[in-house]
């Protein structure tokens, strides 16, 4: 009896315990708007809403902010922000959408708690509005009073929220001098500042692009290892001026210097002075000696310019920081009573350090790097002036002995908090450069995606475009991208902004690994990178050592190693690492390793050959620089050709590139003259284009005319359950995220595509696409995606990881592998891996903390940087590195039939495709894959990936073939 009684009670907890769960959950996801006013009714902006246990979030600019598949039916919601008393609410849900306003009381401050700092900060936004900077208490409402005089000040701003982002003043009068006081206001409570006074800026931004670089080419240059002119080993000016005559026969138009100021690094991006040059380099007299002969040849000279932060050794940050009252205490960001110390820089970095005089100081790159304020007037007052003295250093308007622009490092970076101050600055120089000298040309360095970084436009005649840059190296390393396609869309951008933008093209830079690293110094591959680079539109910039191959990677010395003029690597002007300050000895430069000036001037085939080959085609044909002359051919298979219109003659250009391994042999159907080679082709003449190769072909014919293209209609027939289809082979791409997809225009299983190619052979296959799920996973309210909750990260310190890699067959046997990424700094020496067994599979186990690392494996401390081709997940910015997740999600999927592949697709990837593939376990045949998610709700599905053929179509060695006549 006691046992039923027992039994009986237990079955009464357990349905009371499944119906308070069923009341804490909703069947279908819900949505709560929350609305943040003050005790006002107004609005409050950027307050902190957060769903214990699920999000969190900001409010907007209306005081709202919404959480949306909220599955929960019982919740606390915290709304907090500073200057204002924190509010809790309890939350139960009923209804789909609920709506919920909540009232922030402000927080009561005594008088000796009011402050008002930086009350002498302002920026100019145009000629007629001007941003006051200052901060108080976030509790504080503001009065502000303005007058021409200050005998004559008007209340002009009353009563009013104020988020320490900047008061704008609109109406205001060029040229004119005002006078300003603000008073906070805090319950019973004011305070005030004394007068102050700003001069209203006009022709805030009067400034148009420079003319001349629209078609040039420029050549940067590392000086400290370029070429020494005096015998110390370290490259100097007059080592520079030796070799202008190498520079014009390669075929640059202009030079981008890095540093030349005097500076404590090897690098020289920490200034100490800015009105001198390096000691290492030469004197200032020396360097205006170069300028001049470099312009007599014809050759225009930029200079790096770094603003954005000093040296820590610079008197000015010495001064502001030992000595009271210093003058130069404002030229620097120190904390206030606003700052929080244990804040992250822009890619969560540390930013915040104490001086010996245990002041906090801001910093963006690191300690000895201090950013310098430009909220103060008084620095970017400074920073013209130093930018007067390089352009026209005695002030006679005579500019052969000064510098012709600018490289503004860092320019992203004035200051992180506020783009005004960025953005209007950098107008505000730009328009000072250009009384000086109107042909000036400033080029920012804004690494950042387009969208971002493309309202620089604004402000700058051009910016680096990184994002072609590492499209260019994804096509060069067989990747299938539609790069006039993309330019296209990146330029549609910059003219959003301006229809005068130029656009600053590349492969690599000082901060990246050199091309022949990333492209596994294949010469091929550089070929067609340089190709790419050269027959694109914009003004195109190479890194000193392109040209001849030079291999470098991470740590940054390493990719500024000394050019190799010489085939031993030792000679007259060479450079030397042991000198200077650099931090790692050499790596790449090497003897009798073919990658010198010495081994390919004048070698028919050589990579330098190909690149003043290619300069020359360039800079004889203009229309190779303007990205409106540019015109994708609609011609699938290996080979990707462009034209380029000539407006002022009757014939065009084509750019073909060959994106295979393999030669491929096009027979052409009207005549043409091919640039590169200088060779002249009639109609049905046999064009072979190399493995990776590029022909230029100047022809009065249309594209199709030329290439006699011909349209092909591909189809399959697939299972019913099948969702999608895509071509894969010599017609689009082998890889199946660039496969093409085809189209089920009946719903009835058949696909088609219709294709055009030129006459060939074409091996080809299909992908089959089936969306599936997990089993046992909860399902969305659809019932067509998983859904999960993720609660909370793991709680592990670390977690030993064992890397494994598969040494590739075409690296030697005695080959060195280690292993490089996040973890170490990328250093490629700091992790070596060992093959124990002797079986060709190099190993290596680490101690991880939790989360996401990007790596790659190195063959011989850099020769070689490989992506792992076993990793579920790559970085999307053109490296390709491969991403381990340590701890995390397991996502897992067991096929009950024979597939080639799983893809996850979901609320944790944005839904790209192939971005995240389950591996097989060869033990389980289970697939899987670990992903590292922040706590929150996620939907996701998986798809199965299934290689087929068409049995009616011809086969050969496994694949379908085609045949275009």
């Amino acid at each position: 009896m006691k046992k039923r009684i027992l039994c009986y009670l237990l079955l009464v907890v357990a349905l009371l315990f499944s119906a308070c769960n069923q009341e804490e959950s909703l069947q279908n996801p819900a949505k709560i708007v929350i609305k943040v006013v003050d005790e006002a009714g107004e609005e409050v902006a950027n307050a902190d809403v957060s769903l214990e246990g699920i999000a969190t979030a900001k409010t907007g600019d209306q005081g709202l902010v919404v959480f949306d598949g909220i599955r929960q039916s019982k919740l606390k919601a915290i709304i907090s922000k500073a200057g204002y008393d924190s509010e809790k609410e309890k939350l139960k849900l009923t209804d789909l959408s609920t709506k919920l306003t909540v009232k922030l009381t402000r927080t009561e401050l005594d008088k000796d708690e009011m402050v008002i700092v930086d009350a002498k900060y302002y920026i100019d936004i145009d000629d007629n509005v001007l941003k006051l900077l200052f901060k108080t208490n976030p509790a504080n409402r503001i009065n502000l009073y303005l007058g021409e005089s200050s005998n004559s000040l008007v209340k002009v701003k009353s009563n009013i929220n104020y988020d320490n982002q900047g008061l704008k003043l609109e109406g205001l009068t060029p040229n004119q001098t005002y006078y300003y006081k603000i008073e906070a206001i805090n319950g019973e409570n004011t305070i005030s500042t004394e007068v102050s006074s700003f001069k209203k800026m006009g022709a805030t931004n009067n400034w148009s692009p420079a003319k001349w670089p629209r078609e040039s080419i420029f050549y940067e240059v590392f000086v400290r290892s370029f070429y020494d002119g005096n015998g110390d080993q370290i490259g100097d000016f007059v080592g520079l001026k030796e070799k202008l005559p190498y520079l014009k026969e390669l075929g640059v138009d202009a030079l981008w210097l890095m540093p030349i100021n005097d500076s404590p690094s090897y690098h020289g991006y920490d200034v100490v002075d800015y009105y001198d040059t390096n000691p290492d380099y030469g004197t200032l007299e020396e360097f205006q000696e170069f300028l001049q002969t470099a312009h007599e040849n014809g050759i225009k000279v930029i200079m790096d310019l770094v603003v954005n932060h000093t040296s820590s050794r610079n008197p000015w940050f010495e001064s502001s920081a030992y000595e009271d009252g210093s003058q130069y205490r404002d030229y620097y960001v120190w904390q206030d009573e606003f700052d929080d110390v244990n804040e992250r820089g822009p890619w969560g970095q540390r930013v915040w350090y104490q001086s010996s005089t245990k002041k906090a100081y801001y910093a963006d790159f690191w300690d000895q790097m201090p950013d310098l304020n430009f909220s103060n007037p008084e620095v970017r007052a400074e920073m013209k002036q130093i930018a007067r003295f390089w352009l026209d250093p005695n002030n006679d308007g005579d500019f052969s002995d000064g510098v012709d622009g600018f490289r503004l490092d860092a320019a992203k970076h004035i200051d992180d908090k506020d783009s005004d101050v960025t953005h209007n600055w950098w107008q505000e120089f730009n328009t000072a450069v250009k009384e000086v000298n109107p042909n000036a040309f400033l080029v920012g360095e804004n690494w950042a995606e387009t969208d971002k970084m493309a309202r620089f436009f604004e402000d700058l005649d051009a910016s680096f475009n990184f994002s072609l840059a590492d499209r260019m190296i994804e096509v060069a390393n067989g990747e299938n991208v539609d790069i006039i396609k993309e330019l296209k869309e990146i330029h549609a951008k910059y003219s959003s902004y301006s229809d005068r933008f130029i656009d600053a093209t590349f492969l690599r830079n000082h901060d990246q690994n050199r091309v022949a690293a990333e492209l596994s110094a294949s010469e091929d591959k550089m070929k067609l990178a340089a190709s790419l680079l050269l027959t694109l539109p914009g003004t195109p910039f190479i890194y000193y050592g392109e040209e001849i191959g030079q291999i470098g990677a991470k740590p940054d010395d390493n990719i500024r190693e000394p050019f190799d003029w010489y085939s031993d690597a030792k000679g007259k002007g060479m450079t030397t690492m042991d000198k200077g300050g650099f931090y790692h000895p050499m790596v790449y430069t090497k003897a009798n390793d073919g990658i010198s000036l010495e081994e390919q001037e004048g070698v028919a085939g050589s990579l330098f050959e190909h690149y003043k080959r290619l300069i020359r085609v360039r800079k004889a044909n203009p229309a190779f620089f303007s990205s409106a002359n540019y015109t994708k051919l609609d011609i699938s298979g290996s080979n990707y050709i462009y034209k380029v219109e000539s407006p002022q003659n009757d014939y065009d250009f084509f750019v073909l590139h060959n994106l295979s391994d393999s030669l491929q042999k096009i027979k052409i159907n009207a005549a043409a003259y091919e640039l590169l080679t200088a060779t002249t082709y009639n109609a049905s003449d046999i064009l072979e284009v190399p493995a990776y190769g590029t022909v230029i072909l100047k022809s009065k014919a249309t594209g199709s005319e030329l290439f006699n293209v011909k349209k092909v209609v591909v189809s399959y027939q697939a299972e019913s359950n099948v969702d999608k289809v895509l071509l894969l082979g010599d017609i689009a791409s082998w890889k199946i995220k660039d496969g093409v997809e085809m189209e089920n225009k009946d719903n009835d299983g058949s696909y088609e595509v219709e294709l055009n190619l030129i006459p060939g052979h074409y091996k080809y296959q299909f992908v089959t696409e089936t969306e599936t799920v997990e089993p046992n996973i909860p399902l969305s309210s659809d019932g067509q995606k998983n859904q999960i909750q993720i609660n909370k990260s793991d709680g592990k310190e670390t977690i030993d990881h064992t890397f494994s890699f598969d040494l590739p067959e075409d690296v030697d046997e005695d080959a060195r592998v280690s292993l490089a990424g996040e973890f170490n700094g990328w250093n490629p020496h700091a992790t070596e891996m060992t093959d124990r067994d002797g079986d060709g599979i190099y190993k290596v186990t680490i101690k991880l903390s939790p989360g996401e690392y990007q790596y790659k494996f190195v063959i011989n401390g850099g020769e070689r940087w490989i992506s792992d081709p076993k990793a579920n997940k790559y970085s999307n910015d053109g490296n390709r590195n491969s991403i381990v997740t340590i701890g995390g999600h397991t996502f897992s999927y067991n096929p009950d039939q024979a597939i080639d592949g799983v893809m996850l697709i979901g609320d944790m990837n944005d839904w790209r495709p192939y971005e995240t593939i389950l591996r097989e376990d060869a033990n389980t045949g289970r697939y899987e894959a670990s992903l590292w998610l922040e706590p929150g709700q996620y939907q996701y599905q998986l798809i199965e990936l299934k290689t087929e053929l068409d049995p009616n179509a011809e086969q050969v060695d496994g694949t379908n073939i085609i045949t275009v006549e």
